[in-house]
């Protein structure tokens, strides 16, 4: 893996977040402290994009205190979608939202 990839995945934990996440000190928290593993070279070793997902998963898992949070990598993932698909994204999203909201997105309690 590029050290240029993982820094730009790394760097994208401290952009802006849309919707803004419910708990901005351990969004802050945790992207300091993915920052500062990258800039100790602790991710160095996952020489695969899979690998440094799975290294990211398990750090933002630990920081973060939540087993909930997850990096996949999915090749031929589009990184970059043409601005129409983006429009047409955003529309699905927006019809999707009413039907997610009142299943509670997924989420229920056991």
């Amino acid at each position: 893996m590029r050290s240029e990839e993982a820094r730009s995945l790394l760097l994208a934990q401290r952009g802006e977040y849309d919707p803004p996440p419910r708990f901005p000190d351990v969004a802050t928290r945790t992207a300091a402290a993915l920052a500062a593993k990258d800039a100790h070279g602790d991710y160095r070793r996952a020489n695969t994009m899979t690998a440094f997902a799975e290294a990211l998963s398990m750090d933002l898992e630990s920081i973060g205190k939540d087993r909930h949070l997850r990096v996949n990598f999915a090749p031929g993932f589009p990184l970059a979608p043409r601005q129409e698909d983006k429009v047409a994204l955003v529309k699905h999203i927006a019809e999707l939202r009413p039907a997610m909201a009142s299943e509670s997105f997924g989420i229920s309690r056991t």
